[in-house]
């Protein structure tokens, strides 16, 4: 079973219905079945298991994932909500750094056609998500950094009181953040971000978390604040090797 990068960092109970799910997907008779087992599993947790499904097709055949794509949406169009239907198609866009269509002349008008409609539902899941696209399609392919921070703020916004569990990837919308306002040289305001993630109690050891120590560790750095630099390296450092993270390239970044 192939999972994207997206969903293997998430927490545990959210890979564990991805995965359980992933395993039948194919041996459940008929389509109807299917999305009604679909529709067992909350919101987050159903958008993950139609992108990682979505994706493994897609990869070994393009065509043929078009083509699951649109049998299912035709499924959703007869049984499901308006948001249900929404919900599929910002899954047909996820995860945030792996998106189907990126590059395609079309993707921007569709997702904000699809933000419009997630504002109408004010529908905080979809609309962080969908913020979260933009930021990245901004920041990395039309290099306008103001849009960029724009919406990657936002996304922030709607999930900072979230958890895994409801807004699957918030420690990467975190972490995404921090790294943006180190890029521009904003290191204060970096750490600020970055401290968010490090500081809270009980959460799971995630590569986001590696991630921002490296970020806060660089940003301490160009602050010359050494012993806070140290500090953050040494953390990372010390719990390398993290669950499906490829480790062996941090050490030397770290």
């Amino acid at each position: 079973m192939i999972l994207t990068s997206q969903f293997v960092y998430t927490k545990t109970h959210s890979v564990r219905f991805c995965a359980t799910f992933l395993c039948c997907f194919f041996s459940i008779s008929g389509w109807s079945t299917t999305l009604d087992s679909l529709f067992r599993f909350p919101l987050p947790q159903r958008m993950e298991i139609i992108t990682a499904q979505y994706h493994k097709i897609w990869e070994a055949d393009s065509i043929r994932g078009k083509i699951w794509a649109k049998e299912l949406s035709e499924l959703y169009d007869k049984k499901g909500t308006e948001t249900d239907k929404l919900a599929f198609e910002v899954s047909l866009l996820l995860p945030i750094d792996n998106s189907i269509g990126l590059k395609q002349k079309d993707y921007l008008p569709k997702v904000l056609l699809l933000l419009h409609e997630s504002e109408r539902q004010k529908n905080r899941l979809l609309m962080a998500k969908l913020n979260e696209l933009l930021g990245f399609y901004f920041y990395n392919f039309v290099h306008d950094y103001v849009a960029a921070f724009r919406h990657y703020s936002k996304s922030y916004y709607l999930v900072i009181d979230a958890d895994e569990a409801t807004y699957p990837g918030r420690s990467y919308t975190i972490y995404r953040l921090s790294r943006v306002n180190y890029d521009f040289f904003d290191y204060q305001n970096s750490i600020r971000l970055g401290k968010i993630l490090m500081e809270e109690k009980e959460t799971e050891l995630t590569p986001p978390h590696i991630f921002t120590a490296c970020v806060l560790g660089m940003a301490y750095l160009k602050l010359k604040k050494y012993s806070e630099a140290s500090r953050y390296f040494t953390w990372g450092l010390e719990r390398l090797p993290v669950k499906n993270l490829q480790n062996e390239a941090w050490p030397g970044i770290l």
